[in-house]
C-alpha cells in the first residue's frame, strides 16, 4: 500500500513510523457522536413502533394499508 506518494515499507523491520501521529481526540468524540446517534436512532425507532401498535386493524379497506405495512416492517427488521 502506498499513501502520499511514500513507498509502501518505509519503516524498517519494526513496523511503526514515528512521523505517524494521531490524536485520541477526535477520536474519542467521533465514538461519543456515534454512541449519541446510535441512542436516538433506538429511541426513535422505539416511539415509531409504539405508535404503529394495531396500526394493520384500523387501516383495513384503504390503498395505502399494505404499503404502511411494508414501510413498518422495514424499520422493525433493522
Amino acid at each position: 500500500m502506498q499513501l502520499n506518494q511514500f513507498p509502501a515499507d518505509i519503516t524498517g523491520s519494526t513496523g511503526s513510523n514515528a512521523d505517524l501521529k494521531a490524536s485520541k481526540g477526535p477520536w474519542t468524540k467521533a465514538s461519543g457522536v456515534a454512541g449519541d446517534l446510535r441512542m436516538a436512532t433506538q429511541s426513535g425507532l422505539t416511539d415509531l413502533t409504539t405508535a404503529h401498535v394495531g396500526v394493520g386493524g384500523s387501516t383495513e379497506g384503504f390503498t395505502c394499508t399494505a404499503a404502511l405495512k411494508e414501510l413498518c416492517a422495514s424499520w422493525e427488521d433493522g
